[in-house]
């Protein structure tokens, strides 16, 4: 019985030990220290597909909201900065029209940005002009009748802006 009651002693002790660095949320790395806050400027556009510096830069802030690691806030009063410019927008076919394969069904529209982090008690950078990706595929309406390329593709382009921010907030705050 005694021999029991130490086994259940130190197995408890080795529970408790092994949990006692184990901490709940976000564990910044040593460039995130103090770091709780990110501003975020409006997204640059250097490609010619208009609209897209607000689509991005809503759909990051809607990330971050989402996440939760980092909130976003004011330009003097952040701890980090995210600045990001949109680079180029590809089109590329998935699938054609199996009655005539010139006629392209479905097509993946990628967004590439390049990001840079700053952390603004330091002066250092996080990083500096990372690429990042974003895409999503989308069908053309009524191919057999010359369906709306341009309007499927303006739908489209929301959801390539959100995984383009969904790959830039993990960067972020996984850093890997």
């Amino acid at each position: 019985m005694k021999l029991l009651l130490r086994g259940a002693w130190l197995a408890w002790l080795a529970l408790l030990t092994g949990c006692a660095g184990y901490q709940l949320g976000n564990i910044p790395t040593g460039e995130m220290k103090g770091v709780r806050n990110i501003w975020v400027p409006m997204v640059q556009n250097e490609t010619f597909t208009p609209y897209l510096q607000s689509l991005v830069t809503n759909a990051l802030i809607h990330e971050f909201d989402n996440d939760g690691t980092y909130q976003t806030g004011r330009a003097g009063e952040s701890e980090a900065t995210l600045r990001v410019t949109v680079v180029k927008f590809e089109r590329s076919s998935v699938n054609q029209n199996p009655d005539n394969t010139t006629q392209t069904t479905q097509f993946r529209g990628t967004l590439t940005a390049r990001a840079t982090l700053t952390n603004n008690l330091t002066g250092k950078e996080i990083f500096k002009d990372l690429e990042f990706h974003g895409s999503t595929d989308y069908y053309v309406p009524n191919f057999r009748q010359g369906g709306d390329n341009i309007e499927a593709e303006r739908q489209a382009m929301p959801l390539a802006g959100i995984k383009l921010a969904q790959n830039i907030i993990h960067q972020i705050t996984e850093g890997w």
